[in-house]
């Protein structure tokens, strides 16, 4: 999340740490994959859960680890303020799961878009959890956005 006030959630803090990051993908068996993400996110289904570990490559993994090695919240500062001001400028709008696991729900009015919705029942993968509503809000997003 690009805020400098943000505190990194318990496998964010494993996975920017050199060599148990590394150890943490090579212990996540699909079982125990599952296993986390079910108590983590009880609206994702099992074989929605089984999707995403099946998408999930050695490729995929470096990649997780280099994003959340290389962003340093404290780096955040004074960016943030010019997110806002393109945020304001532009037609944005946050979709936001209010029992997201990882980000606190405060944090989904902190980028001053335009439009904030939440979803009092979502969590962190509300394009999985309910995906009809936000087609819905998107596409009243792009219904109103001003043609370039």
């Amino acid at each position: 999340i690009f805020s400098s006030d943000y505190q990194w959630h318990t496998i964010a803090k494993v996975w920017r740490t050199p060599i148990l990051g590394e150890l943490s993908w090579l212990l996540f068996t699909q079982a125990s994959f599952v296993a986390v993400m079910q108590q983590q996110n009880p609206r994702l289904t099992k074989a929605q859960i089984v999707d995403i570990y099946g998408r999930i490559t050695p490729a995929m993994q470096r990649m997780v680890l280099r994003f959340y090695r290389a962003a340093d919240t404290d780096k955040f500062q004074g960016w943030e303020d010019e997110l806002a001001v393109v945020l304001q400028e532009k037609s944005a709008l946050v979709l936001w799961g209010d029992r997201d696991p990882y980000i606190p729900v405060r944090f989904a009015d902190s980028f001053g878009a335009q439009q904030v919705k939440h979803r009092p029942d979502g969590g962190h993968w509300l394009m999985l959890e309910a995906p009809a509503w936000v087609a819905e809000e998107l596409t009243n997003l792009f219904i109103a956005a001003p043609f370039p």
